[in-house]
């Protein structure tokens, strides 16, 4: 039997070629990707510049948010926040009371005393705010895991500017007694009265934000999420806040890479079916080259006559052999080193191959993808060169000198499908 040489030619590219088209979750929705939001809820403030402190009650109002982000990698973003709010301060009552014993007259009766008593009724200020700000967001899930999360938890920090209008408004109510006497006579004076006085008064301030925020992407397309704030007002100006916080429901509409052809999960599925048939086409090549140096090692033993020729064939198969069982790869599951039964078929067709050849020999270079720490990452990649080293030996037994193992680390190029660079790639040498 003859091997089939542009079968495996086309078996062994179609695995790069189908990990090309595919692209992951991140690279289409949280790579250099754009994204629009609105949210509303609650905001408050605490202390009031300018202002008694004593009597001034920490107000919420309503809060409204709409904003721009672009999604530079899955663990980092930018963006521009544009807000309003309108928060109220009011002071409690307070009374006043002021008397004057000198050349107060009333009628032809001098040197009489006035009582003057104020109470403030209203001391108020509405300020409305409207703020925008420049931020930088982290996604503290996928900077510390690495994995691909439709949960996400960002937390992040920028920097804006308020311009605000402040409208203070101060009603009191005044009464003033005046009482003067004149030997036995007395000369009463009252009277009860209402002012309303008020002033507007344009704000300007800095403000720095910090804000942590738990995101859930229903679709690709539509975010839902949950964002609390709290935002520093440094320079002192009279009618600013010391502090504003808010909390607010969002929801945002994300524009992912046209990369994107069809869900993940879809992808995904549609991957592992690509994996699949590629490797039974694989294991059926193994066997037809099998037979094939059976039948080989037969036909030169029954006619000699034709060794020469059988001896052609035979290198023509050895050379086939070697382009398929050049580079043989056993994949491996997230943070794991053992070997699956379906990656030990792989071990044995390969074990089988240096059987026939006791000269050839192997080198086994581990992988690791770029999940984790770097130090972890080098282990791992150690520990599945070594797993495949141990199969062979203590399961097929090779002798551990023909087999040289390798740790090369982290890696995300090795395969475009993410998840394949978990891997430990293995070279047959000297197969002569």
């Amino acid at each position: 039997m003859k091997i089939n040489k542009k079968l495996l030619a086309v078996a062994l590219a179609a695995m790069p070629a189908a990990a090309l088209k595919a692209q992951t979750y991140n690279d289409t929705v949280r790579t250099q990707t754009w994204t629009l939001y609105g949210a509303g809820g609650a905001r408050g403030y605490h202390g009031l510049r300018g202002r008694a402190e004593t009597g001034i009650r920490q107000a919420i109002a309503p809060d409204l948010n709409v904003g721009v982000k672009y999604n530079i990698r899955p663990w980092v973003r930018v963006g521009l926040q544009l807000n309003y709010t309108k928060i109220k301060a009011e002071n409690a009552s307070q009374t006043h009371t002021q008397t004057i014993t000198a050349n107060f007259q009333i009628g032809n009766r001098h040197d009489g005393v006035l009582t003057t008593d104020e109470l403030v009724l209203l001391d108020r200020n509405d300020v409305h705010l409207a703020g925008a700000d420049l931020h930088a967001d982290f996604n503290l899930l996928e900077l510390f895991s690495r994995r691909s999360q439709r949960w996400n938890l960002w937390a992040g920090f920028g920097a804006g500017y308020l311009h605000g209008w402040n409208h203070h408004t101060v009603t009191t109510a005044t009464n003033q007694e005046g009482v003067a006497k004149t030997g036995r006579h007395f000369n009463v004076y009252n009277h009860d009265f209402i002012a309303t006085t008020s002033a507007n008064t344009d704000i300007d301030a800095l403000y720095l934000p910090l804000r942590l925020a738990i995101e859930c992407d229903v679709t690709p397309r539509w975010t839902v999420g949950l964002k609390g704030e709290c935002s520093s007002l440094p320079l002192d100006k009279a009618l600013t806040p010391k502090w504003l916080w808010s909390g607010n429901a969002s929801i945002a509409y994300n524009f992912p890479n046209k990369r994107m052809a069809k869900p993940a999960s879809s992808q995904h599925t549609d991957e592992r079916a690509i994996i699949e048939r590629l490797k039974q086409e694989m294991a059926a090549l193994q066997e037809a080259n099998k037979a094939s140096l059976a039948e080989a090692a037969k036909l030169r033993s029954e006619m000699g006559a034709k060794a020469a020729e059988l001896e052609e064939q035979l290198t023509a198969a050895k050379a086939a052999l070697s382009a398929q069982m050049g580079q043989n790869s056993v994949f491996f599951t997230l943070n794991k080193a053992r070997i699956s039964e379906e990656q030990a078929r792989t071990l044995s067709a390969l074990a089988e191959v240096m059987n026939v050849y006791p000269q050839a020999t192997v080198t086994i270079k581990g992988y690791a993808s770029t999940e984790g720490s770097r130090r972890r990452n080098n282990a791992l990649a150690q520990q599945r060169a070594e797993a495949v080293a141990d199969m062979l030996v203590k399961d097929f037994g090779i002798e551990r000198g023909r087999i040289t193992t390798m740790g090369c680390g982290a890696t995300d190029s090795l395969y475009q499908i993410f998840e394949l660079n978990r891997v430990a790639v293995i070279s047959v040498d000297n197969m002569e």
